[in-house]
C-alpha cells in the first residue's frame, strides 16, 4: 500500500502542475475583459402624468415632445396627430439622441383628479397636495442615491406642472436644497407668469372643485427649470384680454388641438417667440401649425385655399387679446380691454385681408413662382394643410427632432438664426413662417402703448 502511495503522488502532482501551465498560458493568451458596469448612470427624470393619467401610461410620458404615445398601436385620429416612436425629447429609453438617453426614467403616481368631493372623488386641491408628498418622497428616495455630477430632473405636465411649481416653492422655503443637482421641466404650466391659466386669475377659489388660483412659477425660484408652452394653448397662454371672444375661443380650441397633445412637438421647432431666461428659468414657447380656430378644419382636409384666405385676418383679431409686448417671465393677470389705436388696427387688418388673398392665390396656383413666391414672403404661416399634415403625421419616418449629437442635462433651446436668416437645421419653411411671424407682431403690437 504505502509503495503505492508514493509511486501515484509524482503522477498526480505533474498532472496538476500541467494543468495549472494549461490554464495560465489560456489567460495570457486571450485578451484581457472589463465587466460590463451594472449602473451606466444614476441620472434620474421624475416624471408626473397630467390630469386623468395617473400613472403616466395611458397616454405614455416617456413619449412627450415628439414620440407616439400609442406604439406599437398605429393611432389614426387626423385630429390628434403624434411624433414618431423612438423621437420622444424625454424617452432615456429609446431616442439616443435624447439628452437624457440612459437616464433612469420613474413616474410618480399621484391621484390626477379634477373632480366634485360628492362622489368619492378627489377634489383639484386634495389631489395637487398629494402630488406634492409623491414629488417630495420621490426626489427625497433618489438624491442621497447619486453620485457626485449626477442630476435630478422633475418634469410636470399640465396640473403635474402646478404639483412642480408648488414643490419648488416649498423646497424654496426650506433654504432650496440639492439646488445643484435638482432641476425642473414645466410642459403646459398654468403658472406660466404671463398667460398661465392660474396667474392670470391669481387670487380666485373654485370652492367646490377646492381650485386656488395659486399665481406665478416663482421668478427667484433657485432651481434651473424649463417652461414650455405652445402659443395660444389656454393652461399656458391664455389671453391678457379674455372679453376678445374671439381670441378666448382660439384658446379654448387649443386645449384639445395642443394643450392636450404635445407628442406633435417638436423641441428644436419654430419658435413664436424666441426663448427667453428670466433669472433661473428658460420659456420656451413653440408655435403651432395653425391658428387653433383654423387647426381643426386643417386636419381634416377642408379647402386649403379658404382657409388661407382668412387665417392671417383671424390672426390678427386674435392677437389683440394678448399683450405681447410683455415677455413670458413677467408676471400679469387679465385685463379689460386693450389700448387699441382704430386707425392703426383698420390699417393691420387690411394688409392681412390683402396677405390672405395672396396666400389663397398661391394655394390655388401653388406651381405659379409669380404667386407662390408672393405667399411664401408674406403667408399666414408659409405652409399648406397638406404640407403641414405631411410633415407632423408621417408614420415611421426619421424625425429631425432625433438630431441632437451633443448632451445637456437639460432641455436646451432651439437651433439659433444665423445671420444669413436661416435656422441651423436647414428648415426654409419654419424661417419664412418666423419671418412673416415677427413682421406680423410688430404690426400687431404698433397700437399698444
Amino acid at each position: 500500500m504505502h509503495a503505492i502511495r508514493v509511486s501515484h503522488r509524482p503522477m498526480a502532482l505533474r498532472s496538476l502542475l500541467a494543468a495549472l501551465i494549461a490554464w495560465t498560458v489560456g489567460v495570457v493568451a486571450l485578451p484581457p475583459t472589463v465587466p460590463p458596469d451594472p449602473r451606466l448612470s444614476a441620472n434620474t427624470l421624475l416624471v408626473m402624468g397630467g390630469n386623468r393619467n395617473p400613472n403616466g401610461l395611458t397616454p405614455s410620458m416617456q413619449e412627450q415632445l415628439g414620440g407616439d404615445p400609442w406604439y406599437p398601436a398605429r393611432y389614426t385620429n387626423p385630429l390628434y396627430p403624434v411624433g414618431v416612436h423612438g423621437a420622444g425629447y424625454i424617452d432615456a429609453e429609446n431616442n439616443p439622441n435624447s439628452p437624457y438617453a440612459g437616464w433612469d426614467f420613474t413616474l410618480i403616481g399621484w391621484p390626477a383628479e379634477i373632480s366634485l368631493p360628492m362622489f368619492g372623488w378627489k377634489t383639484f386641491g386634495e389631489s395637487q397636495r398629494l402630488g406634492q408628498t409623491a414629488v417630495d418622497s420621490a426626489v427625497g428616495a433618489v438624491i442621497p442615491t447619486l453620485d457626485d455630477g449626477e442630476q435630478v430632473l422633475a418634469f410636470g405636465y399640465s396640473s403635474s406642472a402646478n404639483v412642480m411649481v408648488r414643490v419648488m416653492r416649498e423646497l424654496q422655503q426650506q433654504g432650496a436644497p440639492y439646488s445643484d443637482r435638482l432641476s425642473f421641466t414645466l410642459l403646459g404650466n398654468p403658472n406660466r407668469p404671463n398667460g398661465g391659466f392660474l396667474q392670470r386669475f391669481a387670487g380666485l377659489h373654485i370652492p367646490i372643485l377646492n381650485v386656488d388660483f395659486d399665481g406665478s412659477t416663482p421668478l427667484d425660484t433657485p432651481y434651473q427649470t424649463v417652461d414650455i408652452s405652445w402659443e395660444y394653448e389656454p393652461a399656458s397662454d391664455f389671453p391678457t384680454y379674455p372679453l376678445n371672444l374671439l381670441a378666448v375661443l382660439n384658446s379654448l380650441i387649443g386645449g384639445s388641438m395642443l394643450h392636450g397633445n404635445y407628442y406633435r412637438a417638436d423641441i428644436d421647432g419654430e419658435r413664436a417667440f424666441p426663448d427667453t431666461t428670466v433669472g433661473n428659468i428658460t420659456y420656451i414657447t413653440l408655435a403651432p401649425p395653425h391658428l387653433p380656430l383654423l387647426l381643426p378644419l386643417y386636419e381634416l382636409g377642408f379647402p386649403a385655399p379658404l382657409l388661407e384666405l382668412i387665417e392671417p385676418a383671424l390672426t390678427v383679431m386674435v392677437d389683440w387679446g394678448y399683450d405681447r409686448t410683455v415677455g413670458p417671465g413677467t408676471p400679469i393677470g387679465a385685463q379689460l380691454l386693450p389700448r387699441v389705436d382704430p386707425v392703426t388696427a383698420a390699417v393691420e387688418l387690411a394688409e392681412a385681408i390683402g396677405q390672405g388673398m395672396r396666400n389663397a392665390a398661391a394655394a390655388l396656383s401653388p406651381d405659379d413662382p409669380a404667386t407662390s413666391g408672393a405667399a411664401v414672403a408674406v403667408g399666414s404661416r408659409g405652409r399648406s394643410a397638406d404640407a403641414v399634415r405631411a410633415a407632423i403625421s408621417a408614420p415611421w419616418t426619421p424625425s429631425p427632432r432625433t438630431v441632437r449629437p451633443e448632451r445637456d442635462s437639460r432641455a436646451r433651446p432651439a437651433a439659433t438664426m444665423t445671420d444669413a436668416g436661416t435656422s441651423g437645421d436647414g428648415n426654409t419653411g419654419s424661417v419664412v413662417r418666423k419671418a412673416h411671424r415677427n413682421e406680423r407682431d410688430g404690426r400687431a403690437d404698433r397700437h399698444r402703448g
